[in-house]
């Protein structure tokens, strides 16, 4: 597919032409009819890519001139099959090309100096870092990456397997969100962090074991993963615990439950439930929260749409952060609470939106 190079800012769909600055604007068009749909400004050094038309289709080869591909200039772009990278691209920002479902085939020019697509991995990796910065579906990931970038495989829904290599010991930020087609994901005993909302929205994830090794791990890593049955942490780790075999991550100095599953079961220890620990598991029917929870962080069950009882054992009513039962549907659910707490429950914010608040012996 050919695309349009200019020198200032455009927007170019086929043979119309909407200048954003039309002050010194050298316009020039291949022979072919310009089918693709770019903005591109400059500013100072450089050229900036900062926009693709959803409706883009088949192989991309970035224009030569450009030099920086901005966040998201190819969000969505769900029919580019291909990203060719020439030699001048100095800047590739996370998220460039999330939600690009359909991609297949990235490649990064063999001559430029900052990037580079080794081995044929289908990926861009910052050459000097060895950081994946975005891939693909058909990604194979270089035994020599250190860490996987955020964002890089972000909405990539045709990733059904990818096997991480025992060098990586980062995965960033949203780095797999909205992966739906994941089914299995297998962390290496080399991986030390696991960033925040890094699996958010894997519907179709259904078991995590976290390695011994992990010693930081982000809010809201598994939200939305509401196929997730299995969640383990291996025994041996230093900061995190399974206790119980309660299919959950719990922060063992802390006793926080940090992330769960629809099959979790919190243990009494537990004394808080972290930010957005349930979030978007929408399987759950009903809970119980032992006696012994002080504290429910924000989100904690946001949008854990089937939840329609709650049992909470704490006679004391716990704190809760914002949003913690939003998008339930509380008119008709129920929560059970010991019976001499009925009146606190029934006064405190959040709690008192439950459509029945039933008191129970203990």
């Amino acid at each position: 597919m050919q695309s349009c190079c200019i020198s200032a800012s455009y927007l170019c769909r086929k043979n119309e032409r909407v200048m954003a600055n039309t002050e010194n604007i050298k316009f020039l068009q291949s022979e072919k009819e310009c089918e693709s749909w770019f903005k591109i400004k400059e500013n100072g050094d450089d050229v900036i890519l900062e926009f693709c038309s959803k409706d883009v289709v088949g192989d991309i080869v970035i224009p030569e001139g450009v030099t920086f591909i901005w966040p998201p200039a190819f969000g969505g772009c769900s029919g580019i099959t291909s990203i060719t990278i020439p030699k001048g691209v100095t800047k590739v920002e996370t998220y460039s090309f999330c939600n690009c479902s359909g991609l297949t085939s990235i490649s990064v020019a063999s001559d430029n100096p900052k990037y580079d697509s080794r081995n044929n991995c289908n990926a861009i990796i910052e050459t000097e870092s060895n950081i994946l910065i975005s891939g693909c579906k058909n990604t194979i990931i270089p035994k020599s990456v250190t860490s996987i970038g955020s964002g890089a495989f972000a909405g990539c829904t045709g990733l059904t397997s990818v096997r991480i290599p025992d060098c990586i010991t980062s995965i960033g930020c949203f780095a797999f969100c909205g992966c739906t087609g994941l089914a299995t994901f297998s962390i290496p005993q080399s991986v030390k962090r696991i960033d925040d909302f890094c699996f958010i929205k894997c519907s179709g994830l259904m078991s995590i074991t976290i390695p011994q090794n992990v010693t930081s791990i982000g809010l809201s890593v598994f939200s939305g993963c509401n196929s997730l049955s299995f969640l383990s942490v291996a025994s041996g780790n230093p900061k995190y615990d399974s206790r119980n075999n309660c299919n959950a991550i719990i922060e063992t100095e802390s006793n926080t439950l940090i992330s769960g599953c629809k099959n979790t079961m919190i243990p009494d220890s537990v004394t808080s439930i972290g930010y957005g620990a349930f979030e978007g598991c929408s399987d759950l029917t009903s809970i119980t929260i032992p006696g012994n929870v002080k504290k429910i962080c924000l989100g904690a069950y946001r949008d854990c749409s089937q939840l329609v009882s709650v049992t909470c054992f704490a006679r004391k009513v716990p704190k809760l952060g914002e949003t913690v039962f939003q998008g339930l549907p509380l008119d008709s659910a129920t929560l059970y609470v010991p019976k001499s707490s009925v009146g606190a429950y029934k006064r405190a914010n959040q709690w008192k939106d439950f459509g029945r608040i039933v008191g129970i012996d203990i």
